[in-house]
């Protein structure tokens, strides 16, 4: 039976780190894309398969360049390819992540196994 340990918050923003679940064995890789630059603070992003009437994922964050960097699954041909994006708001170590919702959705609300957004 495959180790399906949770990584913790720290293990997966240290950097590149391994997977061993049910889908077998794989790695996050960590690749910088530069800053992110905000002007108003708005991140807004969506499905790129819904078309502009889906509703987006919208957070709004202090005006500012922020270091952003990409982090994917590779080497399990089963399922290799999920990522997301970390966007660094601070230097300090990091007390808390947040899934970013649609207009509406209330993460107090979600139970177990449950998330906001889209899949895609």
């Amino acid at each position: 039976m495959a180790d399906e340990r949770r990584l913790t918050l720290d293990e997966i923003l240290a950097g590149d780190c391994e997977l061993n679940g049910p889908n077998g064995k794989s790695k996050l890789v960590h690749s910088p894309l530069g800053n992110l630059v905000l002007p108003t603070g708005r991140i807004v992003t969506r499905d790129p398969t819904t078309g502009p009437s889906a509703p987006a994922l919208v957070v709004t964050v202090a005006p500012g360049s922020y270091p952003a960097s990409v982090c994917k699954e590779v080497g399990n041909p089963k399922h290799s390819g999920s990522c997301f994006l970390i966007i660094r708001f601070s230097a300090e170590r990091p007390v808390k992540w947040e899934q970013a919702g649609v207009p509406g959705e209330d993460a107090s609300k979600l139970g177990i196994g449950a998330r906001l957004g889209f899949s895609v």
